[in-house]
């Protein structure tokens, strides 16, 4: 435009220049009265029309800038729907499709050419472009309408006439003084599916869920209703399951107990006036994180403990591969003193309570090794009744028995708690007098306890008449093991028995 007005500009000019030759030249021919109005005339015209041009010139410039802003920024804007992913579709108040962007395209399936033009209905199931009608129709009359601006789901149809879920969002607008309207579409097919497909895994989680909550509470069930205590820490030490029988064996009740609680909160909360242990809390956590730490395999520990109230607690400790801690409880009381009656059995003699053969031998090497250690002297004794045999040919077995138990009480009389009465045979006795090198001191009471013995002289109503002899053997003067203290005892007894039975001898040649 610019450059047309500025080649009129120099046309005009050089018209200017030639009238102004003409009338130079050829002046004569036009009515001297004429001329000044002729000439002043046409050359204003002539000489207003370049400042006419140079006047507007700058408004031109300004509306030529712009319209090329506007043509820049239309096409900005159509750049921008053809990249959106949603579907953008502008219809007239008639629902002819008049823009159709490449989203909407790659949606429906139909290309611009084919539907620009056409009834939007032609992209809707019939129920659905139906009711668009009734919109439409509603809106030219009224002006009023509950879709503009408001989104809902529907159904699309795609150039295959395949059905599928879309979201519709349309607002209003006005094209040079034309009322449009815009749809934003979205095809909501994988978002469903999505959806469904989360709502599946929802579904199989919590169904999971709801079985893992079964099982939890089936074992904790199993747990609660078993013998053992159970407390279970994970390798970091911190709590992860507990039982009520843990809480009934500690007396402890469930107060404060929390899974995820670290194992020194843990243990604190378990100790009770008058629980003692071999380890500080510290210390314990400390060498169970050593013992996890240097794992190579499963690894098991097992303690016995003595509580306040007198109940005897096994704990085992189990270590997994993983660094799982398993911690079992259970009463043995009823157990360790089975043992230890049983034990007592195996170690004492059934009738008359004392210690048995086994038991001697036991203590000998016990004693021997309390020597070797600390030097602490003891003196063996064996004591061998005399005419026993007698008493159960004439009396019979029941009074002979009675007469062995008469034996241990007396030898319980003369003997102090540290001493240790021994039955090792049929009529054969031993002491072991612990603590004590004075041969003279259990001499003095070896003779007071076969003074006992021989004094006796009814049972059960029946007369008797029996005594006792006895040997000894001193450690470590007679020697320095069980094999040569009791050879020497025993040589000692056949000494007293020799000279005359109802004494006591000891060979103080050593």
């Amino acid at each position: 435009m610019l450059k047309i007005l500025g080649k009129i500009a120099l046309i005009i000019f050089v018209v200017e220049g030639l009238i102004m030759l003409a009338l130079a030249n050829f002046g004569t021919l036009i009515p001297r009265d004429l001329l000044p109005l002729v000439d002043a005339g046409f050359l204003s015209l002539l000489s207003f029309l370049p400042i006419f041009f140079w006047v507007i010139r700058p408004f031109v410039l300004a509306r030529k800038t712009t319209s090329d802003a506007l043509v820049k920024e239309s096409a900005e804007k159509a750049a921008i729907i053809e990249t959106v992913i949603e579907g953008i579709i502008s219809i007239d108040d008639k629902g002819a499709i008049r823009t159709f962007n490449s989203a909407a395209e790659k949606i429906f399936g139909y290309t611009k050419s084919e539907v620009i033009g056409q009834s939007v209905n032609m992209l809707m199931i019939d129920d659905d472009s139906r009711h668009h009608d009734g919109y439409i129709s509603k809106y030219s009359k009224t002006g009023v309408t509950n879709i503009m601006g408001v989104g809902r789901d529907l159904c699309g149809r795609r150039k295959d006439n395949s059905e599928f879920p879309m979201h519709l969002a349309v607002n209003k607008m006005k094209v040079s003084g034309k009322r449009m309207f815009v749809g934003v579409i979205r095809d909501l097919t994988e978002d469903i599916r999505t959806t469904n497909l989360l709502k599946e895994q929802v579904r199989e989680l919590e169904s999971r869920r709801k079985e893992v909550e079964e099982k939890q509470a089936l074992l904790q069930k199993i747990m609660d209703n078993t013998g053992h205590g159970i407390v279970v820490f994970n390798r970091d030490l911190r709590l992860m399951a507990w039982n009520t029988t843990f809480l009934r064996l500690m007396d402890l009740d469930d107060e404060g107990y929390c899974e995820g609680m670290a194992i020194y909160d843990f243990f604190q909360l378990n100790l009770k006036d008058g629980d003692e242990y071999d380890q500080t809390i510290e210390e314990y956590v400390e060498d169970l994180r050593q013992k996890i730490k240097n794992r190579a395999r499963k690894s098991e520990f097992s303690h016995d403990r003595m509580r306040p109230n007198g109940t005897i607690i096994n704990a085992v400790q189990i270590i997994m591969r993983d660094g799982i801690v398993i911690n079992t409880y259970r009463d043995v009381t009823a157990e360790r003193k089975e043992e230890e009656r049983i034990k007592t059995m195996a170690l004492r003699d059934g009738l008359t309570g004392l210690a048995n053969r086994r038991a001697l031998n036991a203590q000998l090497d016990d004693m021997i090794d309390k020597y070797r250690h600390d030097d602490t002297p003891f003196i063996l004794a064996y004591i061998d009744l005399d005419n026993f045999k007698s008493v159960n040919d004439t009396h019979g077995h029941a009074v002979g028995d009675n007469v062995l138990k008469f034996v241990a009480e007396i030898l319980g009389k003369y003997t102090r708690k540290t001493d240790i009465g021994v039955r090792f045979g049929g009529d054969e006795f031993a002491i072991i007098f612990t603590g004590i090198d004075t041969i003279d001191l259990a001499i003095d009471r070896l003779t007071r306890i076969i003074s006992d013995i021989k004094n006796k002289k009814t049972m059960d109503g029946m007369p008797l008449d029996i005594g006792a002899s006895a040997g000894l053997a001193c450690c470590p003067v007679d020697g320095k093991d069980v094999s040569g203290l009791m050879e020497v005892a025993d040589k000692a007894l056949y000494m007293a028995k020799g000279k005359g039975k109802g004494q006591v001898f000891y060979d103080d040649k050593n």
